[in-house]
């Protein structure tokens, strides 16, 4: 599947050094293994960050997430919120990079990923409450599946739900035809949420 993303996607998603995990966030037997890794890339996102990881720790399964946040050289003070954050919450982890793209920032997020599946959230995405469980359950359930993803729409208010007064779009996506590597749920879960199997590569 990972293969496939780099022929679809093509040079974006490059192989990035490996960022050394610290020794704390290595998982002992004592230790439950994340289920769900969210990478959560930043940059100048001050003013959502905070809102996006409580939203992440909201989640129905917050307790068996890994909230991956990736401070992309901004320029703004992300930083501080999320190490505040961090006081109250042990399942984040805060890395600081130069500057770099979207891609650049989920493959260096993959490199330190511990959990059974990858997921990447936009800070200003709202997502149901429940749409990580629904992804996990779906791909627990469906072993042919690679990837999973739900209709999405897009609305005029950073982190807001679907209204008619704010959405702009929606996309509902087609059943996929061809090989069985892609799940739709058929709901309208999130703005844009794509789980990836974390197991078998990296992007």
């Amino acid at each position: 599947m990972f293969e496939s993303c780099r022929a679809h996607f093509g040079a974006p998603f490059r192989s990035l050094p490996i960022t050394p995990r610290p020794e704390s966030r290595v998982w002992s037997a004592q230790m439950q293994r994340p289920r769900v890794s969210v990478a959560v890339s930043t940059y100048c996102g001050e003013e959502l960050i905070g809102s996006c990881i409580e939203g992440l720790e909201a989640q129905t399964i917050a307790d068996e997430l890994e909230i991956i946040d990736i401070d992309s050289g901004s320029p703004e003070n992300e930083r501080a919120i999320v190490e505040h954050l961090q006081h109250a919450y042990s399942n984040i982890v805060y890395v600081r990079t130069e500057r770099e793209t979207l891609y650049g920032s989920l493959n260096r997020a993959l490199e330190v990923a511990t959990g059974d599946y990858f997921a990447n959230v936009n800070i200003d995405d709202w997502l149901r409450p429940d749409t990580l469980e629904l992804f996990a359950e779906a791909l627990d359930a469906n072993d042919e599946a690679d990837l999973a993803y739900s209709h999405w729409a897009m609305t005029n208010v950073p982190r807001s739900a679907p209204s008619a007064e704010t959405t702009m779009r929606t996309c509902m996506h087609p059943p996929c035809a061809g090989t069985a590597a892609v799940l739709l749920l058929q709901r309208m879960c999130s703005v844009l949420a794509t789980f990836y199997s974390a197991q078998p590569g990296r992007l």
